[in-house]
C-alpha cells in the first residue's frame, strides 16, 4: 500500500487530471476533499465519463505538441470548452470501490480479479483515505517472493 496518495481535488480540471495520470503513469487518482475520499478518477473515466467523451491524455499530447492550446482557449471554441471548464468532480466515479485497512491480500486479489478496477483506496469508517493499492504493488509483492526465496536457497548453502 503506498500511504502518501497523490489526489484530485473536487475543482481541479479534467486536463490536470489527465496530465497528472499521464505525467505519474497512473491508472486512476481519488478525488480528496479535507482527507476524506469523495470519489474516484480513472483513466477509463476520462474516455467515458462527463463532458469529454474522448481520450484526453491523447488530446493534451496533441494540444502541447502542435500549440493548439492557445488557439483553442483564444478562440474560445465550443467543441473545447467543455475540456477546459470540466472538473474532476464532474467525472469521477462516486461509487468506487475500496478497501479496510485490515483487508486480508486475498480479499484484494478478488476484487482485482471480479471487479476490474485499479487502483483501489485503502479507507477508513469515514472514508478517510489511508492510502491506495494498485496493481504495481501487488507485482512488487511477487517479485520480492523470489527474492525470499534466493535468499532462502543461499542461506542454507
Amino acid at each position: 500500500m503506498t500511504k502518501e496518495v497523490i489526489s484530485a481535488k473536487p475543482k481541479d480540471k479534467i486536463i490536470e487530471v489527465a496530465e497528472l495520470l499521464q505525467s505519474k503513469g497512473f491508472n486512476g487518482v481519488p478525488v480528496v476533499e479535507n482527507g476524506k475520499i469523495l470519489g474516484m478518477i480513472t483513466e477509463s473515466d476520462l474516455v467515458s465519463r462527463g463532458p469529454a467523451s474522448f481520450h484526453i491524455p491523447s488530446l493534451i499530447k496533441i494540444f502541447h505538441e502542435f500549440k493548439l492550446e492557445k488557439y483553442a482557449r483564444g478562440k474560445q471554441n465550443s467543441d473545447f470548452q467543455p475540456i477546459f471548464e470540466a472538473d474532476a468532480e464532474s467525472i469521477m466515479n462516486p461509487d468506487f470501490v475500496s478497501i479496510g485497512p485490515d483487508a486480508e491480500i486475498t480479499e484484494l486479489l478478488k476484487i482485482f480479479q471480479e471487479k476490474h478496477v485499479n487502483p483501489i483506496p485503502v479507507v477508513d469508517q469515514e472514508k478517510k483515505l489511508i492510502g491506495i493499492v494498485s496493481l504495481s504493488d501487488i507485482v512488487k509483492l511477487i517479485s520480492r517472493f523470489r527474492e525470499a526465496e534466493l535468499d532462502f536457497l543461499s542461506a542454507g548453502q
